[in-house]
């Protein structure tokens, strides 16, 4: 019951124009995560508005789109791209093994590296699929990928803790790269060339018993900046 709550008040965030107010949405229950030996707990808002603007990044249909991923809904980004972004898009969640993906015709299909690797190696029919999400940096899956079909390929940079920070429009994807910061990410290059970022939504992480939370997060992966967009250094 508490789960369908949520839902409704996702949906009702959504379609009332609600993108000025992100920062002051406030709700009282945390999600919680274990991830790589570390507890992490994000507000309700944590997921909901990264979801959000994430939608609001990438391209609208008439209709309800068909959605498939790969990324494990037990996860922070898998609760986004497998659950409530389709949800955003009053889409449907295909779920079929990844040899029958094509069953359902989907719109939009989201996974990690591997999972493109394995549709260029297998052959997968992905012919009605519009738009492929890739939320993890990867430009040798992405070179890969594009000599296999036409269908663009929406790459960005994301991890478990700062959820997706950076992203290619889908009417400007440059290729190689990150992306650009989506809304309310600061970024900052320390002096390695060590990309740091700043999000309303980064979690509370308890790691053996103890307490972290952290205003700058050292992603510890090394950038550069060319006309606004991030690319590996």
């Amino acid at each position: 019951m508490k789960y369908g709550k949520n839902v409704l008040k996702f949906y009702e965030f959504i379609y009332s124009d609600n993108s000025s107010k992100i920062s002051e949405t406030s709700d009282s229950h945390s999600i919680m995560f274990h991830i790589d030996g570390k507890l992490l707990a994000f507000r309700v808002k944590d997921i909901i508005a990264p979801t959000f603007l994430i939608n609001y990044w990438l391209p609208k249909f008439d209709g309800k789109p068909i959605f498939y991923s790969q990324i494990n809904h037990s996860t922070p980004l898998g609760l986004i791209y497998s659950i409530t972004l389709p949800i955003s898009f009053s889409g449907t969640i295909a779920i079929n093994k990844f040899n029958n993906m094509s069953r359902n015709s989907p719109d939009f299909i989201i996974g990690n590296p591997i999972f493109y690797s394995a549709i260029v190696e297998k052959k997968i029919n992905i012919n009605s699929v519009k738009y492929c999400i890739m939320p993890f940096f990867d430009p040798k899956i992405e070179d890969v990928f594009n000599k296999y079909t036409k269908i663009p390929l929406i790459m960005g940079r994301s991890d478990q803790y700062t959820l997706t920070t950076h992203m290619n429009p889908f009417d400007d994807i440059r290729k190689g790269s990150l992306g650009l910061p989506l809304n309310y990410v600061e970024c900052t290059v320390g002096k390695e060339n060590q990309l740091v970022v700043r999000t309303p939504y980064l979690p509370v992480i308890y790691e053996n018993g103890e307490k972290k939370e952290y205003e700058w997060y050292d992603t510890h992966f090394m950038v550069k900046i060319i006309d606004n967009y991030y690319y590996a250094f």
